[in-house]
């Protein structure tokens, strides 16, 4: 998608999930403006969680300022409209999330997270019979794979979060529903 024919917009994560996520595109980190680091989730209209993104999408009345360290940003076609009138018309005007919006998509992303983190960490123990050190072993590289803080504050964070989300259901869609 070419970006002079998109419109880009900025869309604000939390660190762990803005490096998360970004380990996840396909695309390359791209220099925009004054030297400011960003990478793209390129939103087409045929996805069902890329339609969520676009229909949350609101009529602004000036264009969304990037800030600065590695950004995640929507790039949206000037033309994705296509048919869905529940998207917003994008040629003529700026458009950007209200805070609610920004809030459930984020929420989406912390819940992909953390299936991620559980399914990861279950899948070093599965026929190793828990032994000692596998579940340390697996959250470090959980974190080193995703480029994540691997400080002892920050494992235990995680650690807590994986024991918090076991503990919650043994069924995964019961877990976020």
């Amino acid at each position: 998608m070419a970006l002079d024919k998109s419109q880009i917009i900025p869309f604000p994560l939390p660190e762990h999930l803005c490096l998360f996520i970004s380990e996840q595109l396909d695309t390359p980190i791209e220099t925009i403006g004054d030297n400011i680091k960003a990478k793209a989730m390129h939103i087409t209209n045929n996805r069902p969680f890329a339609k969520m993104i676009l229909r949350s999408l609101r009529p602004s009345t000036k264009p969304v300022f990037i800030k600065e360290g590695l950004t995640i940003y929507i790039a949206v076609s000037k033309n994705i409209r296509r048919g869905d009138k529940q998207i917003i018309e994008c040629r003529s005007g700026y458009v950007n999330f209200g805070d609610a919006e920004i809030k459930d998509i984020t929420d989406v992303f912390e819940s992909l997270f953390r299936i991620s983190l559980i399914n990861f960490v279950e899948g070093a123990h599965f026929g190793n019979d828990f032994k000692k050190g596998k579940r340390y072993k697996a959250i470090t590289e959980f974190l080193q794979k995703y480029n994540l803080a691997a400080n002892d504050k920050a494992f235990q964070n995680y650690q807590k979060l994986f024991e918090r989300e076991k503990n919650r259901s043994n069924k995964l869609i019961s877990k976020y529903l």
